[in-house]
């Protein structure tokens, strides 16, 4: 699997690969190791989610330096989901929108195609209500994030 991984690093921009290439390799070594001695069936997934990781970030990579060579410059910021959610926040919209199309069907079929929809905006009203309720329970809506930043620095006495 070691030369596999060697081998996938090839897919990085060389800038990259000379600078953390061997950094890159050493954390593989540790995490696999780590990853072995939980069992089979952890190193098999620690294996899937280190492919997917490199083949997804030698991506980005490649982009950036395709871009840098044409004086663009892209986000630095990364697409990963925070540690404090348990799901990425579009998986809810996702299933309010997945939750209506079955509605719709439900009530097409019984031919009352006006009463599926509304009863289906009223679920995914109430859904929106519900997480709402939570996220503002949680100190983590907009509004109350917002009033805890510092937009003016204080001023000492």
């Amino acid at each position: 699997m070691i030369v596999l991984y060697q081998s996938l690093l090839w897919l990085y921009p060389p800038q990259h690969r000379f600078t953390f290439g061997e950094e890159m390799l050493g954390v593989f070594l540790d995490a696999q190791a780590e990853a072995k001695s939980k069992g089979a069936l952890m190193t098999f997934a620690f294996y899937l989610h280190e492919l997917r990781g490199l083949l997804c970030e030698a991506a980005h990579e490649r982009m950036r330096a395709w871009a840098s060579d044409r004086g663009w410059t892209l986000p630095e910021r990364r697409l990963y989901m925070q540690k404090e959610r348990c799901f990425p926040s579009i998986s809810i919209i996702c299933k309010a929108i997945v939750l209506l199309g079955v509605l719709e069907i439900i009530f097409r079929e019984e031919g009352r195609l006006l009463y599926g929809f509304a009863f289906g905006f009223a679920i995914a009203w109430g859904v929106g209500l519900a997480v709402w309720a939570v996220v503002y329970a949680m100190r983590r809506s907009g509004v109350q994030r917002l009033s805890e930043v510092q937009t003016w620095p204080q001023a000492h006495e």
